[in-house]
């Protein structure tokens, strides 16, 4: 009883380490997955800004490209106006449309550039946000994944702790009816060796002996 009871002692040891050692791991996955949650949620924010970030460039942009193209269209309309005056009746006011059209024509594609310039940065803070928008995802799946294993630590520390304080009621029982027995000591001898040599081999040895003395012919 009493050696039942010190191996009951050990084991709740056992358990009792086990558990704390899995407390510290399940403490150390909730931290991780913490920090994965922090990462995605800055990963987030930056996506918001790229994404507004684009909205106004694309929406100036836009507008940008309507003014070029209606500058353009004035422009052209001017030209071709100037190109049908006769040029004998007419002469300043058809060098003056001509350079007025012409300069509206300019003034136009240097707009319409410029807003082409403007949706290509627009479409850059786009695809970055796609991007971090993706990351975000990523660190977020990744942060509910080593929280899930936090979780697992966790339950098995719990598991953990209540085997540890059946073991120690156990212990504590066993020591008991050890010490109402009225036992004074325990001696535990290991004899296996002495067991497989002295009894098993010469069982196994007398079985081979009679087999081979009955496969002789008389």
């Amino acid at each position: 009883l009493d050696s039942k009871a010190k191996r009951t002692c050990k084991m709740a040891d056992y358990l009792q380490n086990t558990d704390s050692g899995l407390e510290a791991r399940a403490r150390v996955q909730r931290e991780a997955a913490t920090s994965l949650e922090g990462q995605a949620a800055v990963l987030t924010g930056e996506a918001s800004k790229e994404e507004q970030l684009y909205e106004e460039l694309h929406k100036k942009g836009s507008k940008l490209r309507l003014a070029g193209q209606k500058l353009l269209t004035i422009g052209t309309e001017l030209v071709s106006h100037a190109a049908a005056l006769n040029v004998t009746a007419h002469p300043h006011e058809k060098a003056q449309a001509t350079k007025d059209g012409t300069s509206k024509q300019d003034k136009g594609g240097e707009i319409v550039t410029k807003a082409h310039k403007i949706l290509q940065q627009a479409k850059k803070h786009k695809d970055n946000a796609e991007v971090l928008r993706a990351k975000a995802t990523q660190t977020s799946k990744a942060a509910d994944a080593v929280l899930a294993i936090g979780e697992k630590f966790e339950k098995r520390a719990v598991s953990h702790r209540l085997k540890t304080m059946t073991y120690r009621s156990k212990c504590t029982m066993i020591k008991a009816k050890a010490e109402a027995s009225g036992a004074y000591a325990f001696e535990c001898v290991d004899l296996r060796r002495e067991f497989i040599r002295d009894y098993v081999y010469e069982c196994i040895k007398d079985r081979k002996s009679t087999r081979l003395n009955s496969s002789h012919p008389r």
